[in-house]
Formats: structure tokens, sequence, C-alpha cells
């Protein structure tokens, strides 16, 4: 059973996955069985096997305590090989998805690539956590150079470098040229087409490629809500583009019902469409059940019930938006307007 995966077929992620022994110890289990049942007859074998039994079972009951969370499974790896260059990459990478833990995150990312310096994967992870910490962020542009300069076919360490430098100022065209580069290496990268098309969209004159990539990402990744969010609004601004913008919109939310930011857009659009007043008040209702500190979803429902006529129900809105905005003179004005309309 391990020969062909363990001799043919590689395994480089998969080492000393524990899986792999399962149905490969059956046979030797059964012939210990079978050997201790001829030579100490079937009581003393019921007998031992009751005792490996329960305590097989204790063991495979704490193992499947450390598999409940991700990071108790990659620290318990590293306290158990603690030359893992892999393992102490990884938790930096879990660790920085918790508050408060990202200087933890950093460390066992600069433990692994001083373990193994030529690890193209934890420069790459060291640059993703290094860039979420203020004023690391040359430092990170460094690490995914490196990463690129051990592994050039390496396409999300383009993708990841094309993020930050497309962010710098006066560092947009080298950006763009490390999403060309991730995209060539990795043709369907749906994440690559997603990020590239937010900054083409950006770009004076660059938003039909904008929209070609956001479609790329879709038809790798075609349940990538965002990228149907995205394509809906950057359509709707679009002569003669509107049932396509209402047809994205409807996907992302049928992907994702809880999607607040695209229901709120969705209902924007619908309010500008004549007869469809109707329809964008219950998006902006279920925009606030939601997300009720959204504070633009309040003023928007609130604008949109004073054009259905109902203005008490404006006006609930509008207090509900002063009270989550004190500073905004717009929401205070325009609540005491209608006020002055009873």
């Amino acid at each position: 059973i391990l020969a062909p995966s363990s001799s043919v077929v590689p395994l480089v992620t998969q080492t000393m996955a524990e899986h792999r022994m399962y149905l490969p110890l059956a046979g030797v289990v059964g012939l210990v069985v079978l050997a201790a049942y001829e030579r100490m007859g079937p009581l003393v074998t019921w007998i031992l096997a009751a005792i490996a039994l329960a305590g097989l079972s204790i063991a495979t009951i704490v193992r499947n305590y450390e598999y409940l969370d991700v990071v108790g499974l990659w620290t318990n790896t590293v306290a158990n090989y603690p030359q893992n260059a892999r393992a102490d990459s990884l938790l930096g990478i879990e660790l920085a998805k918790i508050p408060g833990r990202l200087p933890e995150a950093v460390a066992h990312c600069e433990e692994a690539v001083r373990i193994d310096p030529a690890y193209a994967d934890g420069h790459n992870n060291l640059a993703i956590v290094l860039a979420k910490m203020p004023g690391r962020l040359p430092d990170a542009i460094a690490h995914y150079q490196e990463a690129l300069r051990l592994k050039p076919v390496f396409a999300e360490a383009h993708r990841n470098l094309a993020d930050v430098l497309t962010g710098m100022p006066g560092r947009l065209a080298e950006g763009i040229a490390h999403y060309e580069a991730a995209l060539r290496l990795k043709p369907d990268y749906a994440e690559a087409h997603f990020n590239f098309a937010v900054t083409l969209a950006e770009i004076p004159g660059r938003l039909d490629d904008a929209l070609a990539h956001y479609e790329a990402a879709l038809r790798s990744k075609p349940d990538f809500a965002e990228a149907h969010i995205n394509l809906a609004n950057e359509l709707a601004k679009l002569p003669g583009r509107m049932p396509d913008a209402l047809s994205h919109y409807e996907q992302a939310l049928r992907l994702r019902p809880d999607f607040a930011e695209a229901r709120y857009n969705y209902a924007v659009v619908l309010a500008k469409i004549p007869g469809r007043l109707v329809d964008a008040i219950a998006h902006y209702e279920a925009v606030v059940r939601l997300k009720p500190n959204f504070v633009d979803a309040h003023t928007s429902l609130a604008v949109a019930y004073a054009e259905a006529g109902r203005r008490e129900a404006a006006i609930a809105q509008l207090e509900i938006a002063a009270r989550l905005d004190p500073a905004s003179t717009a929401i205070r004005d325009n609540l005491e307007t209608l006020k002055a309309r009873r």
C-alpha cells in the first residue's frame, strides 16, 4: 500500500503525514493479533487487545484535541520537530491571523528562514507577515525578492509583491510587471486576476483591461463573490451594461447572502432604476440588519423611505445615522429638514 506513494509518486509536502500509515498498519496489526492468538490463546489475546484498545483510544482522543486548532497542531509540530522550517513558517502564517500575535508570527517565520535560508516559501510567508507590521514594508519587499531569486517561477510571490508595490508611490509599473509575471506562470490564478483588476480599475483608460481580468477571475473561480461584486460595480457605470451588472450583483448575493457591502451596492443601483424602489428598500433593510453600524446604509435607506413617502421611517433612519456619526452635519441637516416637513 505504501509502495506507490512512497517510491513512485513524490509527496513533498506530506513527508510525515500520519494518516498514510492507517491502511498499511492494518495488515501488520492483523498478523500480530493472529500470532498472539496462536501463542497465548484466546483469553489472553482478548485481554491484551482490550488493554491496547483502551490505551490507543485515549491516545487518539488526546491527538484529536491537537487537530481541533490549526495553531495548536503547528505548535505541537514545532515542539516535536524544532528544525522543521515548514512547520515554523506555517505556524507564523496562522499566528498572523490572530489579533495581537503578530510579533510571535514574525519570530516563527524568521526562524523558518534561519533554519533553511533557501526555503522560498518561507521567505514569501515571512514577507506576508512583515507587510502587516508598521515600518517593515521594505523588509517584506526584500524577502519577496529573495523568494523570487530562489524560485523565479513562484507565481504567488509575484502576486504578493505586486500587491505591495502597486500601493506604493512611484512603483505602480513594477507592481503591474509582477502581476503580469504571475499570470504568465499561472494563467488561471483567480486571485491575481482579481487584484490586478482592482489596480487597473483605478488607472485612467484601463477599465476595459480591468473588466477583462475580473471576467478571467470568474472563469477560473465562478464562486468568487468579491469578483462578482467588483465587476458589477464597474459595469453599473457603463451605458447599456446595467443588466449584466444586476446579474453579477445577484450572483454575488446567491453565493454570500450575508455580504452586506454587495447588498448595499445592489440597493444603490436598484434605487436609480424606475420601478425598483421597493426592491432597493428591501435590500437596504437587509443591510442594516446585517450591519447595524453601517452609516451610509441608514442614510440611503432614509432617502429611499422619503422617496416612497414614508417620512417617519426616514426620520427614524436618520436619527440612527446621527447617533452613529454625530460629527456629520449633512445627516443633521437632512434630519432637521424632514422633521420640519411634518
